[in-house]
C-alpha cells in the first residue's frame, strides 16, 4: 500500500497569481475617473500540511474563490488615490478571515498598476504586505 505523503513535513504554498480587478484608483480626479486594472497575487506559505491534500475535500482547503471575492468586495469600495492603501485594506481583510479560518502560516498580499502615469514605466509598480498569521 502507499502511504498517502511520502514526506510527512512537505512545505506548502498556495499562490494565486495576477487576479485582476478594475478599480478607481489614482492621484488625480481624472485618473479616478475610469476604471483601471490592478492585479493581486495573494500567497500563503502554510506552517502544517492543508489536510485538503489527503481528503481533496474543499472543507479542508482554503477556498480561494472565498479570497477573491474578499478581494474584489474591498476593491469595489473605492476611489482610491493609492495602491499602498488598497493593498493594505485587501491585506487586512484577508489577514482576517484566515486568522478565523485557524490557518497558521505566512499571508503575502502583492497589488500591481499596469496603467502607470508614468512615461517609459513598461511595466507598472508593484507593492507589497507580508505578516505571520
Amino acid at each position: 500500500m502507499i502511504s498517502q505523503s511520502l514526506a510527512p513535513s512537505i512545505k506548502q504554498t498556495l499562490r494565486i497569481q495576477d487576479y485582476e480587478v478594475w478599480v478607481h484608483l489614482g492621484c488625480t480626479a481624472d485618473e479616478q475617473a475610469f476604471t483601471q486594472p490592478v492585479h493581486f497575487t495573494v500567497e500563503l506559505h502554510f506552517n502544517q500540511n492543508v489536510l485538503g491534500g489527503q481528503t481533496d475535500q474543499l472543507t479542508d482547503a482554503i477556498d480561494y474563490v472565498e479570497l477573491m471575492a474578499l478581494i474584489k468586495a474591498q476593491a469595489m469600495k473605492g476611489p482610491f488615490h493609492l495602491i499602498e492603501r488598497l493593498n493594505e485594506l485587501v491585506f487586512n481583510n484577508l489577514y482576517q478571515f484566515l486568522k478565523l479560518q485557524k490557518v497558521t502560516g505566512t499571508l503575502k498580499v502583492e497589488i500591481k498598476k499596469i496603467r502607470v502615469p508614468v512615461e517609459n514605466l513598461r511595466n507598472g509598480v508593484v507593492f507589497k504586505c507580508e505578516a505571520t498569521l
